[in-house]
């Protein structure tokens, strides 16, 4: 890993915050972790938009996987346990090696292509896939301070933007 810079899009205690409310619903569906993949989820979860896959076990420390721009994703993301991957190879060793054999991992069925799906099937035998779109959703629906506050940053952004418009005509 390299040193981390002191900057970040999402503070280290709104990811956390984020990913405990996701643990809590895995937990409660008897799911052992997710595999988020999506960017806006990816997002969401980690605080980069990198080429990465985020393990969120429903215990534990969540672990990015980052490929493309590994030092990138250092640089956004403030979570802990970030490694570098080349392949689909190191996710199943990554995923598999946090399982004795056995369980239940989610993914977002809602966005993941049927080929994709396949494919993490096959590198995640023997997990059983299930469907946490539905989980994520639930948690990204309510708003924290945090993210109400990037809302209205973003609201008066808009308004002070569309107010220059009649300037410039």
């Amino acid at each position: 890993m390299t040193e981390k810079k002191p900057f970040s899009n999402t503070p280290a205690g709104e990811l956390y915050g984020r990913i405990k409310r996701f643990q809590e619903r895995l937990l409660a569906s008897n799911i052992q972790a997710a595999l988020v993949v999506q960017k806006a989820d990816l997002y969401y979860f980690s605080g980069t938009t990198q080429d990465a896959h985020l393990l969120i076990p429903a215990e534990g420390e969540p672990l990015l996987m980052a490929r493309k721009n590994f030092e990138r994703a250092m640089e956004d993301s403030e979570l802990k346990e970030i490694v570098r991957i080349k392949s689909f190879k190191d996710i199943a060793a990554n995923v598999l090696g946090r399982f004795n054999g056995s369980g239940r991992i989610g993914m977002e069925f809602d966005v993941l292509p049927v080929n994709n799906y396949n494919r993490y099937k096959k590198i995640l035998e023997p997990l059983e896939i299930v469907d946490v779109s539905g989980l994520i959703r639930e948690t990204r629906m309510i708003k924290t301070p945090y993210e109400i506050e990037r809302l209205r940053e973003a609201a008066n952004f808009s308004m002070e933007m569309f107010a220059e418009v009649p300037k410039i005509l």
